[in-house]
């Protein structure tokens, strides 16, 4: 286990996650993959093929301008609403 640098902030249990970590849990949640599929036609697949270069970049672009819309738009909410001091709100 690597532990993460400790600072006067840092909780005594806090570790970086290993490559092995995240390719066991994945890169993104199963909720978010599922939100990806539903409002931007989001392809697992066709991510990994790009990757793995058996298919182009171009034919992600689409998915990835969805992605980075919708995004943006609950990543400014959840700011706007932790700059006002409040939780974000669904």
């Amino acid at each position: 286990m690597q532990r993460a640098p400790q600072g006067p902030r840092t909780p005594p249990g806090v570790y970086w996650l290993t490559e092995k970590d995240v390719a066991r849990l994945g890169g993104r949640s199963p909720a978010f993959e599922h939100y990806l599929s539903g409002k931007c036609a989001w392809s697992d697949e066709l991510e990994r093929a790009a990757n793995a270069d058996r298919k182009s970049f171009d034919d992600l672009r689409p998915m990835w301008a969805c992605r980075i819309g919708v995004t943006r738009a609950a990543a400014r909410k959840a700011l706007a609403a932790a700059l006002k001091g409040s939780g974000p709100r669904r």
